[in-house]
């Protein structure tokens, strides 16, 4: 595949992006979707031949300290040797919103309304993402990739709480073997995602909100999923 993607500084992070195809033969614009992740990210779709069939721009966005930036607030660590969960996401999501995005729409041509604007991730990316919802009204497709649901406090959060954009798109997707071999929280995974669903179904009705599962634990089948993610975002993201 003929490679798309540059490095660049938006608002003094460092961020991948991924081009259309046409952009620059067509004078028209883009919706934009913003990737949490870091350096493996960008490593798994680098060479990923699905991109040809990608409508849209991908700002990957390189998290400075994971364990901070996409989580929703502090936690204690889960395993002795990993220090503990910071819990700056609100923090995160503003900087992009007010930061990233505005820059990103001045140096790009995009469309920038909040239905042709993504936001998705895996892991606690996925955690992240979902608790973008509830945040702020910005993005229009919601993509969760093995999302992190276990997360302390995540799933009571999301009861009986409103979203901020109800007419969003939301994607779900995990492996149905999520959890196993663990002895801690993280046990419960598909429990917890199951609960995310239920829980995401009142908020936006059950025509807005995909769940898909595959066979496999938390980092298998991790291409198809990122896969069948990005092009879920090529077939609802607003293209005017």
């Amino acid at each position: 595949m003929e490679q798309k993607f540059e490095f660049i500084e938006i608002a003094e992070r460092q961020c991948y992006v991924f081009l259309p195809k046409d952009y620059n033969t067509e004078n028209r614009s883009y919706p934009v979707v913003y990737l949490n992740g870091d350096n493996s990210t960008y490593s798994l779709l680098e060479e990923a031949d699905f991109l040809s069939e990608i409508s849209y721009i991908i700002i990957g966005i390189i998290s400075e300290n994971r364990l901070d930036e996409l989580t929703p607030w502090p936690s204690p660590s889960l395993h002795p040797k990993f220090p503990d969960f910071g819990g700056d996401g609100n923090n995160y999501l503003k900087y992009i919103e007010t930061k990233i995005k505005p820059e990103v729409d001045l140096i790009y041509r995009t469309l920038t309304a909040p239905e042709s604007t993504g936001i998705a991730g895996y892991s606690l990316g996925g955690l992240i993402s979902i608790y973008a919802a509830f945040k702020t009204n910005c993005f229009g497709c919601i993509v969760s990739m093995s999302g992190s649901f276990w997360y302390p406090g995540f799933v009571p959060y999301t009861i009986d709480r409103l979203v901020k954009n109800p007419e969003a798109a939301v994607y779900i997707s995990s492996g149905d073997s999520e959890g196993v071999g663990h002895k801690d929280i993280k046990k419960d995974a598909v429990t917890y995602t199951k609960n995310i669903f239920d829980n995401l179904v009142l908020n936006f009705t059950s025509d807005r909100v995909t769940i898909s599962w595959d066979e496999g634990g938390h980092h298998a089948n991790t291409y198809e999923r990122y896969k069948d993610a990005l092009l879920w975002l090529n077939n609802n993201l607003i293209y005017k």
